[in-house]
């Protein structure tokens, strides 16, 4: 898919310089969480006269965030331009006010967290003189909630340069046709003129067969609203004798994509002669709606896929990474199936080396593993969604098996994850998406009430019906001190219940949110993040029985106990916990306590004699203990 730009008579580059810096290297040592702003412009922009582009602004803590929420606006403060240019030896000129104004000025730092939301700043070319750089420092202007520090400097500095484009360049698109398109010669008479937006859509029933044809564009079009474009290559003979001379004198075509070369070739079809209005395609799984695409036979689908693939970790998206849909089923064999995802991690490592590729699997990944040649990590249904839906709720994760005798059966929980989770290498694990919840299953709340069924049998409201509290708090507690990454399904923190697909996917309940289950989230995302062990620690599983579950977590500084009751009645527990190289004699110190009522981070100590542990928990509930020193 290819753009359609014009000659631009004159551009603006457009940079930020944030100073989120090492000065403050002392902040470990400060107990007031210390902030920055900024901005999401690292590459200079090219804008023509009149045009704007939007900055994203965000502030961020350099270490865990505060301990209540804060709101912090932003504002431009010139007085920081003499003392820039004075420390950079630089001769920028004030931003002028009309060239900038704040759509979104403030941005909330949740509790605990390190980001904020996204604030938006936008700037506007506007009559800059030539030779000039311009220059707009943005600071934080207030905050409300909490004490808080800035880095020495904390400001993010916006540089607006207008530069001069020769009016005989022109840079107009190649690719309506097999990347064949050229430059019109500004002396021929034009085969067609485009003055609107209908003259564009009409230009396919335009074009002359085994010739080229010369198109001059005449105004700005903004396809922005057209869902009923109809690609051009299919108006070309197959040979390429049709083709397309265009001239864009000195006007845009935006929000416009057109087709390079045929589909035809994308796609498996049953009735070889039926195209292109063939309808029985090969599908997903027999699905009509779900064409396969067809890359065994279409070099030219395999490169612009690898293409897609390589363009979104770049510059200037710099995506994370990628998730691959059913990433087993791609392709006609296994054999082939594993060449294309080799050559696609090939493809997107060479662009972004630290791009994640993820990909959902149901079942042994290892053939996808093992090497390290192909995805980074899966889904983690078989080694944490699946055996801990099991453990806790006697429920298979679509909600449609209860078995009784599963729940609470440790044995069949620890051999699960011995098993599946020796498929993984150990980085592979530490990434694994480890969800309760999510768009293809019910939700992990919906489960704990053990009612087998879908919406169409039992309705709506059965999903939320006898749910209980108490053992989603003791998923949670695992999720957030388990190997992986944990992934939370929007909405599962205020509470959203919900049968499998479609009805996993309700509305997010603003206003209405369950706010102690909400807070619960963030006080477990904030163990998980303060501590290490919870994160890269080593696991231990620690004398497992009927409804009990314990483990530790810990490194060569950190030792974590985490044990759970998901018995109908109080118990208590005594554990060994000294294999995890804790003392056989001192303290550990209670981190959070979960009931079926709530939750609590009052300390508390436990003491460890002989390497032993003794806690008493009450029904369906955990504990996260820590090695006092």
């Amino acid at each position: 898919m290819k753009k359609i730009i014009s000659m631009l008579m004159s551009c603006l580059s457009l940079v930020c310089l944030s100073s989120c810096n090492s000065e403050s290297s002392s902040v470990e040592d400060l107990d007031t969480p210390v902030f920055c702003l900024t901005s999401d412009m690292d590459d200079p922009i090219v804008l023509a006269e009149g045009r704007s582009k939007s900055v994203k602004l965000n502030v961020k803590a350099e270490k865990l965030g505060p301990a209540a929420n804060m709101t912090f606006t932003v504002d431009a403060d010139m007085k920081l331009v003499s003392s820039y240019n004075e420390k950079n030896s630089t001769d920028y000129v004030e931003m002028p006010a009309s060239c900038y104004s704040f759509e979104k000025n403030s941005m909330m730092v949740y509790r605990y967290d390190v980001n904020s939301t996204t604030g938006v700043l936008k700037i506007t070319a506007n009559s800059l003189e030539q030779g000039k750089t311009y220059i707009l420092p943005v600071v934080i202007a207030s905050a409300e909630g909490a004490e808080y520090e800035l880095t020495k400097e904390s400001a993010a500095y916006i540089l607006l340069q207008a530069a001069e484009v020769a009016p005989e360049e022109v840079d107009i698109t190649a690719g309506l046709i097999d990347d064949e398109c050229k430059p019109a010669d500004a002396s021929k008479t034009p085969d067609y003129t485009i003055n609107n937006l209908e003259d564009l859509k009409n230009l396919r029933n335009n074009l002359k067969e085994g010739a080229t044809t010369y198109v001059v564009l005449n105004a700005d079009i903004d396809m922005a609203s057209v869902t009923d474009w109809t690609p051009l290559f299919s108006a070309f003979n197959e040979d390429g004798t049709d083709l397309i001379e265009f001239n864009g004198k000195g006007h845009t075509i935006s929000n416009f994509s057109c087709a390079a070369g045929s589909y035809r070739s994308f796609f498996g079809f049953r009735d070889e002669n039926g195209w292109p209005d063939n309808t029985s395609y090969e599908g997903w799984w027999d699905y009509d709606t779900l064409p396969k695409l067809n890359y065994e036979d279409s070099e030219e689908l395999y490169d612009y896929i690898l293409g897609i693939a390589a363009k979104w970790v770049s510059a200037p998206y710099y995506v994370d990474g990628w998730r691959l849909d059913v990433a087993a089923d791609l392709g006609h064999s296994s054999e082939f199936n594993h060449k294309f995802w080799r050559d696609f991690r090939k493809a997107v490592k060479t662009a972004n080396p630290e791009a994640l590729i993820l990909a959902e699997h149901y079942g042994d990944p290892k053939d996808w593993l093992e090497k390290g040649d192909q995805w980074d990590t899966v889904m983690n249904y078989d080694a944490f969604m699946e055996p801990l839906t099991w453990f806790l709720t006697g429920m298979e994760k679509h909600s449609d098996e209860y078995i009784p005798e599963k729940k609470g059966k440790v044995d069949d929980f620890e051999g699960a994850m011995r098993h599946f989770m020796a498929s993984f290498q150990t980085s592979q694990l530490q990434c694994a998406m480890n969800e309760l919840s999510n768009h293809d299953h019910s939700r992990f709340l919906t489960r704990t009430n053990g009612t087998a069924g879908r919406v169409e049998t039992h309705g709506s409201e059965a999903a939320e019906y006898g749910v209980n509290f108490g053992i989603f708090r003791e998923a949670v507690v695992v999720q957030m001190t388990w190997p992986g990454a944990p992934t939370v399904y929007y909405g599962d923190e205020a509470g959203v219940c919900g049968f499998t697909d479609p009805d996993n996917r309700r509305t997010y309940p603003w206003g209405k949110e369950d706010v102690v289950l909400v807070d619960f989230h963030r006080d477990m995302i904030r163990i998980h993040k303060e501590n290490e062990a919870l994160r890269t620690g080593s696991l231990k599983l620690l004398q497992g029985e009927k409804d009990i579950l314990c483990y530790g977590r810990f490194n060569r500084t950190q030792q974590f106990v985490v044990i759970l009751n998901n018995s109908d009645e109080k118990k208590e527990i005594t554990k060994e916990v000294w294999s995890i190289g804790i003392p056989k004699n001192c303290k550990m110190e209670r981190l959070i306590i979960t009931t079926e009522a709530g939750y609590s981070l009052m300390p508390k100590e436990y003491e460890v004699e002989d390497g032993r542990i003794t806690i008493t928990l009450l029904p369906h509930s955990a504990a996260v203990l820590k090695y006092k020193v």
